[in-house]
């Protein structure tokens, strides 16, 4: 991004990600944002906010909306390329799709608190933690 234009450039692969026709251009910042859900757009926002202003990169993810609608994640890394005087020219990033990695860590989740449950179930401890006494202490 151009700091005094505003100016955003995308890659094909970007184009690709978002499911946008590439004949429309790089969208606009207020086109843009409603690409994001709220809270990870103000995340985006602040986060190239301090590399324009304090030159501090950003590595975040980020749930996104598709143009012809879904859902899916980035990875998003930026940070500042700096004029000789040690001003910010500029702000350069990468975008990576990771909604399959995000897709799989939700279904091991799931799995996990199934195979949690089922233990916890099996094991008698869920009978034994609804009763009032103290499982370890009381004799039976």
């Amino acid at each position: 991004m151009a700091k005094e234009t505003n100016e955003h450039l995308w890659s094909d692969e970007l184009y690709k990600i978002f499911d946008r026709p590439k004949e429309l251009g790089a969208p606009q910042v207020e086109e843009f944002h409603k690409k994001f859900p709220k809270l990870d757009w103000a995340l985006l926002e602040k986060s190239i906010e301090l590399a324009i202003t304090q030159a501090i990169p950003y590595e975040l993810e980020l749930k996104f909306y598709k143009f012809y609608g879904g859902h899916g994640w980035l990875l998003v890394r930026g940070e500042a390329e700096l004029e000789s005087d040690g001003t910010v020219a500029r702000i350069f990033g990468v975008a990576i799709d990771i909604s399959q990695r995000k897709l799989l860590e939700e279904e091991n989740i799931l799995q996990s608190s199934v195979i949690y449950r089922s233990i916890y179930e099996l094991t008698g401890l869920a009978s034994s933690m609804g009763s009032r006494r103290d499982p370890y202490t009381d004799a039976h």
